[in-house]
């Protein structure tokens, strides 16, 4: 009859026979199925926060070219950001800390998560990390790395070389070489063009002390340093409303 399809007297005994065995298979790939491991998804990186900007521009990497930012936008890992000329900012990361971008710096935030990496490929960069128990964080520039564990630091990468001061806390400087140079609170070091260090480590004042709140790089330092010292009032939030209006030298 139109509409039906016959089915041959010995075919039908395969067909029950088929689906008795599928009747008997369908809980078990059902229970496997249910006990099949689900695999957690990475949660996405929390934004953080532009908190000042002043003298100029900064810059974040968009594809083929870059966007303007403003204080209030949101910023994270694993993107790349530039100043302009004179320009400084300050941002606000978490898991990682606060920033400040001194001016025609280039910087790349935060590869790798819990053991994190900022790629500074110029300019001047000044960090408070703030980084949960086990993290670590690492500025890496053309010369060197440098491994930090919760401090405050300045990494300054230009053509002439590199240079770190600590704040406060413990900085590991790698070399090309392997060597470890530790500069600790207080102390500087500096790198010449090849990456070699340029005399022992030494007061991070002395070094200030060949500059000034105009200079291009170590403008950056003075926030909270001035010619003899630490600000009275120094803290996060005068550094970052403070900081000096670095201009070209």
């Amino acid at each position: 009859m139109y509409g039906m399809v016959n089915v041959h007297p010995c075919n039908r005994r395969k067909v029950m026979k088929l689906h008795i065995a599928f009747a008997c298979l369908s809980p078990l790939l059902l229970m496997s199925v249910l006990a099949a491991p689900v695999r957690a998804q990475p949660a996405a990186a929390s934004p953080g926060l532009v908190l000042n900007i002043r003298n100029g521009n900064l810059e974040r990497r968009s594809q083929e070219s870059w966007e303007t930012l403003v204080v209030g936008d949101p910023v994270t890992v694993k993107q790349r950001l530039k100043t302009g000329p004179a320009a400084l900012a300050v941002l606000e990361l978490p898991q990682l800390g606060r920033y400040i971008l001194g001016p025609d710096t280039d910087v790349e935030l935060g590869q790798g998560g819990q053991n994190a990496t900022d790629s500074l490929k110029k300019g001047a960069l000044w960090i408070s990390a703030k980084l949960p128990p086990g993290n670590s964080l690492t500025v890496q520039t053309a010369l060197a790395s440098s491994g930090v564990r919760g401090t405050m630091f300045t990494v300054i990468a230009g053509k002439d070389g590199m240079d770190l001061c600590t704040c406060n806390g413990n900085v590991d400087v790698t070399l090309k070489d392997g060597t470890v140079v530790k500069v600790g609170t207080g102390s500087s070091c500096k790198l010449d063009v090849r990456g070699k260090p340029m005399g022992p480590v030494t007061k991070g004042a002395l070094v200030l002390a060949k500059y000034s709140a105009s200079s291009k790089a170590y403008g950056i330092c003075y926030g909270c340093h001035t010619k003899t010292g630490l600000r009275k009032d120094w803290n996060e939030n005068t550094l970052s409303l403070a900081a000096s209006s670095a201009k070209d030298k």
